[in-house]
Formats: C-alpha cells, structure tokens, sequence
C-alpha cells in the first residue's frame, strides 16, 4: 500500500512534456509606474532665518580681522544692517523660537570675542632681562 501511495505521487509529479509552462505574464515593476523624482526647488529661508544667517556671516567677518581698523568696519556694517531691518521689516516682528534664540545668543557672544580680540593691542615681548627693583621698596645697603 505504501509503495502504491509513493508511485501515484510520482506519476502525479511527472511530467512528459518538451516544452515549458507558459509563464503568465508578468505585471509591470513598480518602478516602472513610477515617474522620476524630481526634488522640490529649495524653500526659502525664513525671516528668522536670514536674521541667523547675517548675524553668522558678521561674526564669521569680525572674527577674520586683525586689527582695529577692520573691527571698526564690521561693526558699523552690522549697524547699518540692523537699522535697515528695523526700518524695513514689515509687521509682525521678527520673533525667534528657543533655538534660534539660543543660536542667535552664541553668535553674538563669539561676534563680542572675536570683536575683543582684533581691538586688543598685540601684547608686549617678554623682557628677557629683569627689570629694576620697584621704586616703593626699600633698598638694602
């Protein structure tokens, strides 16, 4: 009985025939109903992100100078700047979240050190002789 069970699968399962099974025909790839992403145009910035952005590129200007003369420019260019947009921003104001706020609050502090630093006069050479005694002390005989 087993062996008639195994020999009538096999029968089932063999197959005579020369030529393949059709293969149905297959459906369309995804891909090829999908058009080709095309990416949006960039958005543009807004306000309180150009307020950012030109507070970056002051601070990126002031910390590139060495000397006074430069620092003097860069701070009468943000003058300028900042007056311009408060007397060209339309209402509402200009009104940063907590991160820009903090953004904007770490620029302006490197803008302020970078500032110091081209003011500064270059500290003097280290004397490599040793100066005279100061003048209040007592000199011993």
């Amino acid at each position: 009985m087993r062996s008639l069970a195994i020999l009538v699968v096999l029968a089932g399962c063999w197959t005579n025939s020369s030529t393949p099974a059709p293969v149905p025909p297959s459906e369309p790839r995804a891909s090829q109903n999908v058009p080709h992403y095309i990416a949006p145009p960039p958005r543009e910035p807004t306000p309180e992100e150009q307020v950012l952005q030109a507070m970056s590129d002051f601070m990126e200007r002031m910390c590139a100078c060495s000397d006074m003369t430069c620092a003097v420019q860069v701070s009468n260019d943000l003058t300028a700047w900042s007056q311009e947009l408060a007397r060209t921003r339309p209402d509402p104001p200009i009104h940063l979240d907590p991160e820009q706020t903090k953004r904007a609050g770490e620029l302006g502090m490197q803008l302020g050190e970078c500032m110091q630093r081209a003011v500064m006069p270059p500290p003097l050479p280290a004397s490599p002789q040793p100066g005279p005694p100061p003048l209040d002390s007592p000199s011993s005989p």
